[in-house]
Order: structure tokens, then sequence, then C-alpha cells
């Protein structure tokens, strides 16, 4: 069976975790990674990685929940 992942979720969350620097006086945001099968069991052990322009920016694992969390650092 085939994990699905919100891809554009994904990447629309990281864009705004880069770019709103008025967000939060935090220096990084968290944001949950939730991956499912076709049927909606929670996937474990998907490999999560996020990209940015210079290359790999965060990579992690999901439990077995099916659920990372990544903390993006916010620009200032």
């Amino acid at each position: 069976m085939k994990a699905r992942i919100g891809t554009v979720a994904l990447i629309l969350l990281f864009l705004v975790a880069v770019s709103c620097p008025s967000a939060s006086a935090a220096s990084s945001v968290p944001v949950t990674v939730s991956c499912t099968f076709e049927d909606g069991r929670p996937a474990p052990n998907v490999l999560v990685e996020v990209y940015h322009q210079s290359g790999l920016f965060a990579k992690t694992v999901t439990g077995t929940n099916g659920k990372a969390l990544l903390s993006l650092p916010m620009n200032e």
C-alpha cells in the first residue's frame, strides 16, 4: 500500500514558518506531519525530508502513530 502525505500543506507550512517574522517571538515553529495509508491507517517509519534552495533542510521519521514533528527555524 502507498503512504500519502500532504506535500502541498507541508510546503505551505514551511513557507509560512520561514517567511513570517512577526508570527511569534519564538526562534522556531513546530510543524506536525501526518502520514497515512490510502485506507486511513497511520504509516509508521516514513522518512520525511524538507528541502530548501541550498539542499536538505530538515529530516525525520514518522513514529508508530504516523506522525512526525519538525521544528523549523524562523527568519529574523
